[in-house]
């Protein structure tokens, strides 16, 4: 079951979800067939990968850019599906180390398939990946920040919708991973705080028991501070902070994460509104916002004490109305 021939039909300009759903195909049947299929299928994928490194890292001669992308894709599905680490060989360390080399790859294409390929690898070796993933996250640069955040974040999604083939979750690993989350929660490049802010909420949606205090104290801890023009300066990194913390639970909400669990906690989140960073105001708008749309009932009870009257004092300041239109709001009215 070569990489090449298992991509001959979509080699011709096929789409990206085409090459998606064929890696998944190729992941559910490799973890089906017999231990022995198995491996040469996995030693083929890891053969064309290695081959595509040699070239450049974007495919080379034998290994098309396409193919590259469908050996990632596939090699990280069956990795949710069965236990990498587990296999002879070293497959998993031969594989991290494939995936990180691919974010060094002029292809966009091939460093976000590494990224998600990673993620979902992780699943079912936990105890290899996600400890390279979290080292290597103190160790690179913003770009390749964001990809290891992208590939925590995939991680992270598989739990949420279901986790591995052997059903465990994620609650033991939730203490290693927030402490890297926390420090890039004031980063300056939105991208990386976006990221952190979707794991994040993710996380809130598997263990609220756990994030929520923790969201909740970084609001504490951050909040009401001056905001200093210096764009290093410690104020403005607290804005920064808490921006993350509004956008984690705006993910959060629309994820579905419990409102029981919530709605001891709203309040302090919707301090934010009168934050005087008019990036953080914004966040918090649009997680009221969220929370309107997807859980009112969470909001329903705390208009008149906390929302209505940061509301009116945004707009008294003529920034509102450009704060709800210019972010995809349909009126000001869902508030009122």
């Amino acid at each position: 079951m070569g990489v090449g021939t298992s991509t001959s039909s979509s080699s011709g300009g096929g789409s990206k979800q085409a090459v998606s759903n064929l890696a998944r195909c190729i992941a559910v049947i490799t973890a089906a067939t017999t231990p022995s299929n198995r491996d040469k299928v996995v030693e083929n994928l890891i053969s064309s990968l290695q081959s595509a490194i040699a070239a450049g890292g974007d495919g080379g001669v034998g290994v098309s850019a396409q193919e590259v992308q469908l050996a990632l894709l596939a090699s990280g599905d069956l990795g949710r599906k069965v236990n990498l680490a587990a296999m002879a060989g070293g497959v998993a360390p031969n594989l991290l180390h494939i995936y990180l080399s691919f974010f060094d790859a002029s292809s966009e294409d091939a460093k976000h398939a590494a990224a998600y390929a990673l993620g979902r690898a992780s699943v079912g070796a936990m105890d290899v990946f996600l400890p390279a993933i979290l080292n290597a996250l103190e160790q690179n640069s913003q770009k390749k920040q964001y990809l290891l955040l992208s590939a925590l974040r995939e991680l992270i999604h598989c739990y949420q919708t279901g986790g591995g083939a052997d059903g465990g979750d994620i609650s033991s690993s939730v203490p290693l991973i927030l402490p890297h989350l926390v420090s890039h929660c004031s980063d300056k490049e939105e991208g990386v705080r976006t990221m952190v802010a979707e794991c994040m909420g993710s996380l809130t949606c598997l263990e609220p028991g756990v994030m929520l205090p923790h969201l909740q104290e970084l609001v504490a801890t951050h909040g009401g501070k001056d905001v200093d023009d210096n764009e290093e300066g410690g104020g403005r990194k607290d804005a920064l902070s808490c921006w993350t913390v509004a956008t984690a639970i705006k993910f959060a909400i629309a994820a579905h994460a419990d409102p029981s669990k919530l709605a001891g906690f709203m309040p302090s989140f919707l301090r934010l509104l009168s934050e005087r960073d008019l990036s953080v105001r914004n966040a918090a708008l649009l997680m009221v916002y969220s929370s309107v749309h997807h859980t009112p009932q969470l909001v329903a009870g705390l208009m008149q004490e906390h929302i209505l009257p940061s509301l009116h004092e945004v707009s008294c300041c003529g920034c509102v109305v450009g704060i709800l239109l210019g972010n995809g709001f349909p009126s000001c009215s869902v508030f009122l």
